[in-house]
């Protein structure tokens, strides 16, 4: 996961091999990024978001993501009618009919057209004028349905917050994969970078189903080695098996963090006993501290005292000099 001796020093690079960056937490994924780079710099990836080389969108299971630009077009293919299906149903809550869908994405396409960055708000108040009536509830409804049927995706940062714009006007340069090739793509982008993993945790990540999963999986049969280890069956990529390098490593996760949320099971990391501190029943994640594989504990940062609290799960000595050099690395981070 590039948490240990970090290679990658550009943005798009590392979530290109990360597959996809879980990124509900606007402010916060960006630190997921950024500690997984060598000399992570906010700057660059808000550059990054900007330039339009990481989209921020809803795919996979579905929820909030960061993707490279050039694998959007095929993961949403792969995603779309999931996060259709799965947005109708909410919608219903609100009474939403499909001919709403419809004529808001018309109405978004002509807001939207000539390279416009609208945050979600600033669209709501212009679907309103335009006679579209839309509270904060269904504004989420019909900015998702939009995203999956391929009219937006993210757009620059407007003050620190997230912006939308039209996807065709945003991405000029897509690959496009059929879908044998994408199922490979998937499984190998998440493989090197999530080794060791289940069957089962691939499928929770990928939102795939569980023969699509299977097939994809065989597709990279060869590049997988298998070990069993609980009675559960791990996969590990070929590059990352004899990987035996580790380091001393102390490291300040985010809330929502690729360490903890991309595994269908989060015991072989987190003892059952604390899971309550790293994630709620309602699946709330909060930021955690990763040491030696395992989460040890919960941390906060007061930006203006300067100060980390750190609060571990029980007694275990870790060097002083780990500790500053991860409190360091944040600092440089948030201010590059």
């Amino acid at each position: 996961q590039q948490l240990d001796s970090p290679k990658l020093t550009k943005t798009k690079d590392l979530v290109s091999w990360m597959g996809a960056v879980q990124a509900q937490d606007y402010k916060m994924v960006k630190w997921a990024i950024g500690c997984r780079l060598n000399l992570g710099k906010l700057s660059e990836v808000d550059s990054a978001i900007d330039n339009g080389d990481i989209i921020r969108t809803h795919i996979l299971r579905p929820t909030w993501h960061f993707v490279s630009s050039n694998n959007l077009k095929w993961m949403l293919r792969l995603s779309s009618k999931k996060i259709i299906s799965a947005n109708t149903s909410r919608g219903k809550l609100f009474n939403l009919e499909p001919e709403l869908y419809f004529k808001c994405n018309n109405l978004i396409e002509k807001i939207l057209d000539g390279n416009q960055h609208l945050t979600k708000q600033e669209i709501k108040t212009e679907l309103n004028i335009r006679g579209c009536k839309v509270d904060q509830s269904i504004i989420n409804r019909i900015m998702i349905r939009a995203e999956a049927d391929g009219i937006i995706c993210s757009g620059k940062n407007k003050n620190n917050k997230p912006t939308y714009s039209l996807l065709e006007e945003r991405i000029k340069i897509s690959d496009d994969l059929n879908d044998d090739e994408a199922f490979i793509r998937l499984a190998t982008m998440y493989f090197q970078s999530h080794s060791p993993a289940t069957f089962q945790d691939f499928a929770w990540w990928s939102g795939l189903s569980l023969s699509q999963s299977k097939k994809a999986i065989d597709f990279i049969k060869d590049k997988l080695f298998v070990e069993k280890h609980d009675s559960s069956e791990f996969y590990i990529y070929d590059q990352c098996y004899n990987n035996n390098d580790k380091q001393e490593t102390f490291c300040f996760l985010p809330p929502y963090d690729e360490f903890l949320i991309s595994y269908k099971n989060r015991t072989h990391v987190l003892d059952t006993q604390y899971q309550s501190k790293a994630f709620s029943e309602r699946g709330i994640f909060y930021p955690v501290i990763m040491y030696q594989g395992k989460i040890a504990g919960n941390w906060l940062y007061n930006q203006g005292k300067d100060e980390f609290d750190i609060s571990l799960f029980n007694r275990i000595d870790i060097p002083l000099c780990s500790i500053k050099k991860a409190e360091d690395k944040y600092r440089f981070f948030i201010n590059s």
